[in-house]
């Protein structure tokens, strides 16, 4: 049960995340969606603790032959996940808004579940697919809800963008969880994490520096700077961390699917933390106690699987 509960410190941590991100947005605050310093601190952040853990076992960090694959898997995760995911989320929430772009890249769980059944043989017992089940009711209730109290199409064009671009960011989302599932069975998770969001923001920065936005956004987070930010990244730090984890002591499809969580306790979490931050109705309340509902039969009558 080890990789279950880690996977849920996971959930919480990004959705914290998400949500101080969202509350630094709201100020005025961010001038990426908040991107650059995130993963600039959270990189710092996994560097520095990596660098502690290496002076108190170095011998834990020894790196034999075997490890050329399984880093460079981790390296592919960083790309594919804390990189090219996050950037099409971002740019599918400027379409469509946080709440549906989140909730279109929830199908990242389903993929990568596909991708474990096909690729590593995994089998899913009925507490897999019951959890499953209710986790996908419950992102269908969010994007019902969404529809109808914003009483806006689905049919326009920058929709639709909006919708594929969601749908790219889970693709990635579930092919970075894959490569990290392979990088992590031989690496220790703290240096597959430190190496996966170094590479995220060391690609995020020569991307800024190509389309010449490195020095704007720099000069406006030193200008402005914003503790929400700060604890946004504090936290992703340690989602990553406990996503690498959770991916090294459980199976593929079992974390994945916990991790589908994100997009329905987000609301729970920001009445908790900002109340008024955003609107829910009952809808919200219900898809969030499905989702929970779902975790607890995957962590409970899933059986624990290891590839």
């Amino acid at each position: 049960m080890h990789g279950e509960m880690t996977a849920l410190i996971s959930v919480i941590a990004f959705g914290l995340s998400y949500i101080f991100v969202n509350k630094a947005q709201t100020e005025g605050k961010t001038s990426d969606n908040g991107l650059l310093p995130v993963l600039v601190v959270s990189t710092v952040v996994l560097i520095l603790a990596f660098l502690v853990d290496l002076l108190r076992s170095p011998v834990k960090f020894h790196i034999g032959p075997e490890w050329r694959m399984p880093i460079l898997y981790c390296i592919l995760a960083g790309v594919s996940w804390n990189f090219i995911s996050r950037m099409t989320l971002l740019a599918s929430i400027y379409h469509i808004g946080a709440t549906r772009g989140i909730v279109i890249k929830s199908a990242a769980p389903m993929m990568t579940v596909a991708m474990a059944v096909v690729f590593f043989g995994e089998r899913l017992d009925i507490g897999d697919i019951f959890g499953l089940i209710l986790m996908f009711l419950s992102a269908a209730l969010l994007v019902i809800e969404r529809t109808k109290v914003n009483q806006r199409s689905w049919l326009p064009k920058y929709v639709v963008q909006g919708i594929l671009l969601g749908l790219i960011s889970a693709l990635f989302q579930s092919i970075g969880h894959v490569l990290r599932k392979i990088g992590a069975g031989v690496v220790p998770p703290l240096l597959g994490a430190t190496l996966d969001m170094t590479v995220a923001t060391l690609a995020y920065i020569l991307y800024l520096v190509w389309t010449k936005r490195l020095m704007y956004h720099a000069r406006f987070y030193l200008r402005h700077p914003s503790h929400y930010v700060l604890t946004a990244s504090f936290l992703s730090a340690v989602g990553v961390l406990t996503s690498f984890v959770s991916i090294a002591s459980s199976s593929i499809s079992t974390v994945a699917m916990i991790l589908g969580m994100q997009p329905v306790i987000m609301p729970l979490l920001s009445s908790i933390c900002f109340p008024g931050l955003e609107k829910f109705t009952w809808i919200c309340y219900l898809a969030t106690a499905l989702a929970v509902c779902g975790a607890i039969s995957i962590i409970m009558y899933g059986p624990m699987r290891f590839i």
